[in-house]
């Protein structure tokens, strides 16, 4: 039983961090153990402990340097651990173009979850190109285990700790063999800047062990059409900070090639629509920063409507953050609420949303660029950029936001910062091109 369910994982962890002088002990000793039970009593455990990425984090865990790692069945550890590893997503590398057989079952447009993700991976070429090996045998899907070890890690100010784990739970996406290599591959259909690395350590301990060939650790972010592929080694076995990127390829099915001219010309079909003042608009002004976050969720929602908190569970947040994000969407006419049988309010795609999530990759981000400029704020900056050669600073865009009325004084700054990022995205799909 849970004290408050509405209570967020922040508020939830100010209160276990304050009464259980949690910042004391790790200071003290250098980490924090905490069971299963005791976090359940203020917020259910499994929204307190797992996060994908840094960017989701508890602000007080952030604030202290704080992770957490799960040491046993029941109990997870809390220390200074660098736990999240950067995923280095290089703009001006190739993207190879990926071929499959023909399969009336497995539609390449037609990915809208991790698993299918991984299906296409394993039966294209993508798999053995980046492998440099053929022949690559599934031996299980979403396989969980224990594991148990010790282990060192560094700290943010580069010291090192050794801890143990004993029995502690971990999942994997897929473990395919070769005839040279066993391969752990983890997977993400939603593309964040960096994972956690745990997520590859564990599988690494528990299979290096009971295997004798060599285990290669491999890590698919798939978002948007494309196949980003990691590979990943840990130079010493005992230590959890010695991770180290070998290879990263990008691949997919389609042409991804977009010039500037090809967004121009987009602008130039588009008319304003919307001056998002405030005492008019009936949506909120945007307040997300990730627009390849905002594609994420276009992508899960085709044929799979979910509640805020499904959101909120899937993209590893708050559920504050995903009723953002569904409001994102809902600005660019993407997403609609509908009520299901039992009266559950879900969020899906709206017909344009579903119009343009079945689009090639390029008509794809065009579409997605027509809905942003349709918006004043959006079609004034993006005409600045084009003429001054450089995105503006977020405090013009902050003074014209005022004049415009899109949101209160106090939201200004934060959402501009919102306009900069995704006027960034429109920029950053040029092929060879910088503005």
């Amino acid at each position: 039983m849970y004290i408050n369910k509405e209570m967020s994982a922040n508020q939830a962890w100010k209160e276990l961090i304050k009464n259980y002088n949690i910042l004391d002990k790790i200071q003290k000793d250098g980490m924090f153990t905490i069971t299963e039970g005791k976090i359940n009593q203020y917020k259910e455990s499994k929204l307190m402990t797992n996060w994908d990425s840094s960017e989701f984090l508890p602000h007080i865990f952030k604030k202290n340097k704080i992770n957490i790692l799960p040491t046993s069945r029941n109990s997870y550890t809390l220390s200074n651990f660098k736990l999240y590893e950067n995923l280095q997503f290089n703009k001006e590398k190739n993207i190879k173009y990926a071929s499959m057989p023909l399969y009336e079952s497995l539609n390449v447009g037609n990915v809208n979850s991790k698993s299918s993700a991984i299906k296409v991976l394993i039966n294209s070429n993508i798999l053995n190109d980046f492998l440099e090996v053929d022949k690559n045998l599934t031996i299980f899907n979403e396989y969980s285990g224990t594991v148990s070890f010790d282990f060192y890690f560094n700290d943010f100010n580069e010291n090192k700790h050794q801890i143990s784990v004993n029995n502690a739970k971990y999942k994997m996406d897929c473990g395919l063999e070769n005839r040279e290599s066993f391969i752990v591959l983890q997977a993400k259909n939603i593309k964040n800047t960096d994972f956690n690395i745990s997520k590859l350590y564990y599988p690494y301990r528990f299979f290096e062990k009971r295997i004798k060939k060599p285990v290669r650790l491999l890590f698919l972010n798939y978002s948007n059409s494309i196949y980003d592929m990691f590979e990943y080694k840990f130079e010493e076995e005992k230590d959890f900070s010695s991770i180290k990127l070998l290879n990263h390829k990008k691949y997919s099915f389609q042409d991804t090639k977009i010039q500037l001219e090809d967004i121009k010309k987009i602008r130039l079909q588009t008319k304003v629509i919307y001056d998002d003042d405030m005492r008019k608009a009936r949506i909120p002004f945007i307040q997300v920063n990730s627009f390849e976050l905002v594609i994420s969720l276009l992508e899960n929602l085709y044929n799979n409507p979910m509640t805020l908190q499904q959101i909120a569970e899937f993209m590893s947040f708050e559920k504050r953050q995903a009723d953002y994000y569904y409001n994102a969407g809902l600005y660019l006419g993407l997403f609609q609420k509908i009520t299901d049988d039992d009266n559950n309010i879900l969020v899906t795609l709206s017909p344009l949303g579903e119009k343009i999530f079945k689009m090639s990759y390029k008509q794809r981000q065009l579409s997605l660029v027509k809905q942003i400029l349709e918006h004043k704020i959006f079609m004034e900056f993006f005409d600045k950029a084009v003429d001054c050669g450089e995105i503006a600073p977020i405090n013009d865009i902050k003074i014209r936001m005022a004049e415009l009325n899109v949101c209160g004084e106090g939201q200004l700054y934060r959402r501009a910062g919102s306009v900069r990022s995704w006027l960034k995205w429109i920029f950053d799909l040029v092929d060879n091109e910088n503005v």
